[in-house]
């Protein structure tokens, strides 16, 4: 398959032996008391860009079947409707071998739906790109990798009590890169360990990376601040409509934060002008401003 790894690949090495031409070897990662599978190559250099060659050699104790030179068939994820078709609860780290995104922006969704049916969140990371300024790499973390910036506060000199301490050096990220050729993104490296305890699946969905309010929830959150309806009215209804507020998709403060929203609109007559052309845009084709 083109992209992956196989033995007449120059910068092939055998992890077991040791033995190839290459810049990297790598072996099995025993710091966390158990294998690594994690792919190598990319770059450590956040600032350093690559030409587009790109060579990734798999190291998987964990099931022998995916040997090397051996090809694995392509499942061709396009959108969240094939995300959802994968059996996450019997996933294996090995089985991410044989998925290809046709973009980065889907490669994002399926880690994020990952994370949220694993019991942790996702946020963006260290991004490589070439000459051109096209992105060929780029890492998902979790969201409680790397310690907060120290900036010298104390408690005396401190405005403000101090937030929750969330990060705690995890580990887990997942890491994509792009065929030059079918420009289809594959996973290089999945690390599923954390350094932290994992939510349960009626507490995952209240994570800040995965509270998103839908436009038919925006509309109904307006329908009901225009009948004179309480925004903690608003919420318990759509809970109850759901089946319980883990499954409205956020919290009340995001309720609360959209009807500020609405009510900023609705007194600002340069945003409500604005807001009927770009109406009228989606209708007419011919019309513009």
């Amino acid at each position: 398959m083109e992209g992956r790894p196989n033995s007449q690949n120059p910068l092939f090495v055998n992890v077991a032996s040791g033995e190839g031409i290459g810049e990297e070897t790598l072996g099995t990662d025993i710091s966390n008391g158990g294998p690594s599978y994690s792919v190598g190559g990319g770059s450590s250099n956040p600032d350093e860009s690559l030409d587009g060659s790109f060579d990734e050699i798999w190291n998987d104790t964990e099931d022998q079947s995916f040997g090397y030179g051996c090809e694995v068939e392509a499942v061709v994820i396009k959108d969240m409707a094939d995300i959802m078709k994968i059996d996450l609860n019997n996933f294996r780290v090995a089985d991410v071998r044989k998925y290809e995104f046709v973009g980065l922006d889907v490669a994002y969704m399926f880690y994020c739906w990952f994370a949220k049916t694993s019991g942790f969140s996702v946020r963006k990371g260290h991004v490589v790109r070439n000459h051109e300024g096209n992105i060929l790499q780029q890492t998902f973390l979790c969201s409680c990798e790397g310690f907060r910036e120290d900036r010298g506060l104390t408690l005396e000199n401190r405005k403000r009590e101090p937030k929750n301490e969330t990060r705690c050096w995890c580990n887990a990220k997942c890491r994509v890169h792009v065929d030059i050729v079918s420009m289809r993104w594959y996973v290089t490296l999945l690390e599923i360990d954390h350094t932290h305890d994992l939510l349960g699946v009626t507490l995952c969905g209240l994570l800040p990376a995965h509270r998103k309010m839908s436009q038919g929830d925006i509309d109904e959150i307006e329908r009901n601040r225009k009948a004179g309806i309480r925004p903690y009215q608003v919420y318990g209804s759509m809970a109850n409509t759901s089946g319980g507020f883990h499954k409205v998709g956020f919290v009340k403060k995001d309720l609360y934060n959209q009807v500020g929203k609405q009510k900023k609109l609705l007194y600002s007559d340069a945003c409500g002008a604005v807001k009927y052309l770009q109406e009228l845009c989606s209708k007419d084709l011919s019309f513009f401003f």
